[in-house]
């Protein structure tokens, strides 16, 4: 969990993301980084919260909504989160399959795709 927390706030200097702002290019990427903390680890929308100095029911919406533009694959969100997947490394951290869709779907490469494929084979996704 220390592992995702860290790279999350890379993430968060990198991009400047605790700037006041609703431009989307920003707040879909605070968006994505509250998912993945809310489903790689055991942070409660609280935790999550004092991150990045939001109020907890912010951030209970903002994983609602990312959920949703993952799962109907959102070109605007899509295109707005891709520079974070390269810190995250999202296909490398799945584990089970509730998962799946949300690597695919985030996955930017061939090599991506071919090491989801290869864990489905080896039986561990």
């Amino acid at each position: 969990m220390i592992e995702e927390v860290e790279k999350v706030h890379e993430c968060i200097k990198e991009f400047d993301l605790l700037k006041e702002t609703r431009k989307p290019e920003v707040t879909n990427k605070r968006f994505f980084l509250y998912g993945y903390l809310k489903h790689h680890t055991d942070l409660s929308y609280e935790d999550i919260a004092i991150i990045f100095n939001q109020d907890r029911t912010n951030v209970y919406h903002a994983v609602k909504r990312h959920k949703h533009w993952i799962e109907t694959n959102d070109e605007q969100y899509m295109r707005n989160v891709k520079p974070l997947l390269k810190h995250v490394q999202i296909s490398q951290e799945i584990s089970d399959v509730d998962n799946l869709r949300e690597a695919v779907l985030l996955s930017s490469s061939l090599v991506e795709f071919y090491e989801i494929k290869e864990r489905i084979k080896a039986g561990t996704l």
